[in-house]
């Protein structure tokens, strides 16, 4: 895809509706045509050093095949528009292997002008109504420390700190770590939620916690 290509859906994202900013946020599937807006929206919040991955590495027609291919029964994407132009985004891409395959990873991502309004708590709604209808029975997200907008956000949805990969990703010259959240939706297949936990004792048997 081309500027050419692109132009449509970067003139769709820059046409905004009469309630203009004021207007409520709006969440709605996302479509190949928003692709220029995601890919914009991603690069201005990459700035700040918090995205877990380079923006500069991302391309309109990619994402944009991306959206025109999904699958909903493996993955979500969700875009948050506000007077017709697109302020957040957010995906949940479900487990591939077996073991995880009760799970899907979730990103979200707000314009730093448009948080505090709703927005990241409508993204992230709409993909556990997704995943609860995809069969799903957790949701996991991993934060970059330093993105407080994004850890208070999680702990308001409900999701809880699962663990700490420190030094795990190398954003603006540095280490930074990954918060790990989760959030369980349903009963594990297990039907409690959690299989028996094992310690080994003092004398090295393994035993049920």
């Amino acid at each position: 895809m081309g500027a050419e290509d692109s132009a449509p859906a970067a003139r769709l994202s820059a046409s905004p509706s009469p309630g203009g900013v004021d207007a409520p946020p709006q969440i709605r599937p996302a479509t190949a045509a928003d692709a220029c807006a995601i890919v914009d929206l991603l690069a201005t919040i990459g700035v700040e050093g918090t995205l877990g991955v380079d923006p500069s590495t991302l391309r309109v027609d990619e994402e944009a095949a991306r959206l025109a291919h999904l699958d909903l029964r493996t993955a979500c994407a969700l875009v948050v528009a506000i007077g017709g132009l697109v302020r957040g985004f957010a995906v949940a891409v479900r487990g591939t292997e077996p073991p995880i395959a009760h799970t899907a990873t979730v990103s979200v991502a707000v314009a730093a002008d448009s948080r505090r309004r709703g927005c990241g708590r409508l993204l992230l709604g709409g993909l556990s109504v997704w995943a609860r209808a995809a069969g799903l029975s957790k949701l996991c997200a991993g934060v970059v420390d330093r993105n407080d907008p994004a850890l208070a956000l999680f702990h308001r949805a409900g999701y809880a700190v699962e663990g700490i990969r420190r030094g795990q990703l190398a954003l603006g010259g540095r280490l930074a770590d990954e918060i790990m959240f989760g959030l369980r939706l349903q009963p594990f297949p297990d039907g409690d939620g959690l299989r028996p936990r094992h310690t080994r004792g003092t004398d090295g048997r393994r035993r049920n916690a």
